[in-house]
């Protein structure tokens, strides 16, 4: 989720179609490039799976790739869901209370 939505902040104009590989690429930086050791590697049909299942997103195969469609509304709700603030979101420092 923080990582679509990164993607999302990052654009001058919010796109609606994100392709999975840019979401990937975006997860990888995150948690750095195989996540940590003993998990699952990260790969396009994985990711492309939780955002089917867990974010309810639907994707769609396209010859560029995968894609998956969200409109402002969904991942405002999104964001409020998990918890992600807009300056989380775009990769400002922001103190998380545990």
């Amino acid at each position: 989720m923080e990582a679509m939505s990164g993607l999302f902040s990052e654009a001058p104009e919010p796109p609606s179609i994100l392709l999975v590989k840019d979401v990937v690429e975006r997860v990888k930086t995150l948690a750095g490039e195989g996540g940590e050791d003993g998990d699952d590697p990260i790969t396009p049909n994985r990711v492309s799976w939780r955002i089917r299942k867990r974010l309810h997103l639907p994707t769609k195969k396209t010859r560029d790739g995968a894609t998956v469609t969200v409109s402002a509304s969904d991942l405002k709700a999104l964001r409020e869901k998990y918890g992600l603030s807009e300056k989380r979101a775009e990769g400002q420092d922001e103190e998380v209370p545990f």
